[in-house]
């Protein structure tokens, strides 16, 4: 990946940009504001309407320059590897200007309006038609820059085929490129489904939830009914009121972002990716990187995702612009299969997440009390209610690992070991007793599922690790198969069975 190209590109056309826009606002901000005696003579008379008309082009130059400064270039544009599969129509050096457009648009009115509003300062008057003239200028030199813009990305791009095809990367069987369109629209589009609708397994958990919660409610009431009420009924049934209102918001929330198609969450997270590939899959691992992060770009750029990854964590914290890059985990596994799963992890349940290096004669006590203690000191901070990784074993990182990869297993899928499966329910139940609740202001369901995933470690320690999920668990599982055919198979592993937890 060639991301030196695409840094000068982007380098080169902000420069200008900027500069064109500084020399033309200058121009625009002295001739708006000079006194109407010295502007006699100065409008060429080759200019159509006259005064509207040097409007018109005075402000398409300006928004013309004004767009190249602000048009963010996306990184994988230029991807060599992308333009030699046949991917780079559908990420063009235009493909991010939406922002662009409309914060020219903005810029250019603001300026327009604010020179109309000083003219009369040096004698001259304001023109409601004068805006007009301007938003349409502005409207010009945008279209001029894109379709200059867009004769740019053809040319680029076709030099690179040229180069591609003198290499004989060109040559390379036409099963790679469509192996690699196949994984990244299947990849894309179910990210952005995610962002916006939760998998069946989750919404059933929710919904069941909900259920024990006004089954408990009721509950609660009849006690009160039958004269027993104290005043800790009372505070109980208060407690559980507001939470059922929580899973009625909830419920709202999910109408609302799928009637719309806007995400269920502001933060629509970061892609935390888990690839299992099989040691006879013949896409290249190089070839599956570029699919996930073209995938990504290209489910930000069409799917509404807030932008929220910074390119390092303390000194400048700069934005990336496009949530990239992911965090990506590689596991080799028996067959030809690849499985692409990807959590969209938010950060108000990522940053209660912990990492506990347990006495290794603690048992499972120590394990339950540790997810307990870790979620009593979250508290409502995650937006419960929530779903529980737990990841035992290994080393420090390698247990937050297991706890990352145990939030993909369907909500109400068992550990397939009776103990662990025994540990998941104890643990379950603890941190239910919590009375945490749904929105932390009380009740029976602080967590819908506890999931627990393990591996060998040392025999000194018990590393021990919590992740959370608020109640948007967005997660993606793709399986891809059947390479001999013209196109593989894609799977959606929590739509295969339902999403009732079977798998």
């Amino acid at each position: 990946m060639n991301m030196d190209r695409t840094s000068s590109i982007q380098i080169v056309i902000r420069v200008c940009g900027i500069v064109f826009s500084i020399l033309f606002g200058l121009f625009i901000g002295i001739y708006s504001l000079l006194p109407p005696a010295e502007m006699v003579g100065k409008i060429p008379s080759w200019i159509p309407f006259g005064d509207k008309g040097a409007h018109t082009i005075a402000y398409a130059a300006l928004g013309f320059g004004l767009f190249f400064a602000c048009v963010r270039i996306p990184r994988l544009a230029m991807d060599d590897r992308l333009v030699c599969s046949d991917r780079a129509e559908r990420l063009r050096l235009t493909s991010n200007s939406g922002p662009a457009v409309l914060l020219v648009i903005v810029i250019g009115v603001v300026v327009g309006f604010g020179l109309e509003l000083l003219q009369p300062l040096t004698g001259r008057s304001r023109d409601f038609l004068d805006l007009c003239a301007d938003l349409l200028g502005l409207l010009v030199g945008i279209a001029v820059a894109l379709l200059l813009l867009h004769f740019i990305s053809e040319s680029l791009t076709s030099r690179l085929r040229k180069r591609c095809e003198a290499s004989g990367s060109a040559t390379v069987a036409p099963l790679r490129s469509i192996w690699f369109s196949t994984i990244a629209d299947a990849l894309a589009d179910a990210l952005c489904t995610a962002a916006v609708e939760l998998t069946p397994d989750a919404f059933f958990a929710l919904r069941e939830a909900k259920a024990r919660e006004a089954g408990e409610l009721e509950r609660l009431s009849a006690s009160g009914a039958q004269g027993t009420c104290d005043a800790d009924v009372s505070d109980a049934v208060r407690r559980r009121q507001a939470s059922l209102r929580v899973f009625e918001m909830i419920e709202e929330n999910l109408r609302l972002a799928h009637s719309t198609g806007l995400p269920m969450c502001q933060d629509t997270g970061m892609f935390v990716v888990f690839v299992d590939i099989g040691k006879d899959c013949p896409v290249a691992i190089s070839d599956i990187e570029a699919a996930i992060r073209t995938a990504c770009a290209d489910a930000v750029g069409r799917g509404w995702f807030r932008r929220s990854v910074v390119d390092e964590p303390v000194f400048g914290r700069i934005n990336t612009g496009n949530n990239l890059p992911p965090v990506v985990a590689w596991t080799p596994v028996d067959g030809d299969i690849l499985r692409i799963s990807v959590l969209l992890k938010g950060f108000g349940s990522e940053n209660c997440c912990s990492v506990r290096m347990l006495n290794p004669t603690g048992g499972e006590t120590a394990a339950v009390d540790a997810v307990v203690d870790i979620m009593r000191a979250a508290g409502g901070k995650p937006c419960p209610p929530v779903f529980l990784g737990v990841g035992i074993g290994g080393t420090m990182e390698h247990a937050a690992m297991l706890s990352k990869r145990a939030l993909l297993r369907e909500a109400g899928a068992s550990n397939p070991d009776p103990r662990y499966a025994q540990l998941e329910e104890n643990m379950l139940e603890a941190v239910n007793s919590l009375g945490i609740g749904a929105g932390g202001l009380g009740g029976c369901v602080t967590a819908l599922s506890v999931a627990v995933e393990f591996g060998p470690t040392h025999i000194a320690g018990m590393p021990l690790a919590v992740s959370i999920n608020c109640w948007a668990d967005r997660k993606v599982s793709l399986e891809f198969s059947g390479w001999e055919e013209n196109v593989p198979t894609v799977r959606d592993l929590y739509a295969s069975d339902g999403g009732k937890g079977g798998r």
